[in-house]
């Protein structure tokens, strides 16, 4: 599946390429705002393909454009980008991401110093070699330095919006597995981080499905900070209660919903050390229902 985040991802790389060459403004140009306007397209572009659709519907987007739209999508690239890249070092383009260069710094290492990795970059650097070009000074050296120690740190983490593009397809593919009731994923995609690490996926019986999602949705610090701050307050027990089912606004547990919330209180209490987590609901007086009914959890409460 090629999604718009990577057919804009190849339209900026295209870009960073021919203006490292030395292309002229308008052009490269062209290929960023493609590139914007398809990011932020409410439709995937293989979808307007699969149905028929005529890519130049799409803004900034002529005919030219449009066929090698739908070269990437059919074969992830398109014929000028293997061209480019053919000759053309694709570690370049990392280079311009570094703080403090951009295509046309990048442009002058390049073509004046032979520089074509972020290790040749780094070197070139820390020997004060870049200072033999035009506009790159000692703070400039420095400031090339630490974004290259900070691009180490980041390149581990994904943004979320990339992040979000690879994983509605693995929940889609989730829900149709037989047995599985519900998905989520949890970690740092879950809190909405700007950055995520990984998509934490997990299979868990139902019954531990919400204090899963809890404890892997995180973070470390978070659940930890709970269990200490209970601690520090002289708490032996919490209790977690909830409305019934006949608070519909707030949407109350239904008998099922509260038979689950116990078995994952259950489950956690075997695993706390210190403090016991208790469990209630709200009690409904109806006198045109069964005890029975009403009162099937009462034991386990």
């Amino acid at each position: 599946m090629v999604n718009n985040i990577y057919i804009a991802k190849i339209f900026n790389e295209y870009a960073d390429l021919i203006e490292i060459e030395g292309a002229n403004r308008f052009h490269v140009n062209a290929y960023r705002n493609a590139a914007y306007n398809i990011l932020n397209l409410p439709k995937s572009v293989e979808d307007m393909i699969r149905e028929g659709r005529d890519l130049t519907e799409i803004p900034g987007i002529g005919k030219e454009l449009a066929e090698k739209i739908s070269k990437i999508v059919e074969t992830g690239s398109f014929p000028k980008f293997e061209e480019l890249t053919g000759r053309m070092p694709l570690e370049l383009i990392e280079i311009t991401k570094i703080r403090g260069l951009g295509p046309m710094r990048t442009a002058s290492l390049y073509k004046e110093l032979g520089i074509k990795s972020i290790k040749e970059l780094e070197k070139a650097a820390a020997e004060a070699r870049i200072r033999s070009l035009r506009g790159f000074d000692s703070k400039l050296g420095q400031a090339i330095i630490e974004g290259i120690k900070q691009r180490e740190v980041a390149k581990k983490r994904f943004k979320l919006s990339l992040a979000q593009s690879i994983a509605q397809p693995l929940v889609e593919y989730l829900k149709a597995c037989e047995g599985v009731k519900e998905e989520e994923i949890a970690g740092s995609y879950r809190r909405g981080r700007e950055t995520v690490g990984d998509l934490d996926i997990r299979a868990v019986p139902q019954v531990s499905y919400g204090a899963a999602l809890c404890y892997f949705t995180g973070s470390k610090e978070h659940n930890v900070a709970l269990r200490q701050l209970a601690l520090e307050k002289g708490y032996e027990y919490l209790a977690v209660s909830d409305h019934s089912k006949r608070l519909t606004v707030a949407r109350g547990l239904n008998i099922e919903r509260l038979a689950r919330q116990i078995g994952e209180i259950d489950i956690l209490n075997e695993k706390l050390d210190g403090i016991v987590l208790l469990k209630s609901i709200e009690v409904d007086i109806n006198t045109r229902s069964s005890h029975r009914e009403n009162g099937k959890h009462e034991g386990a409460l």
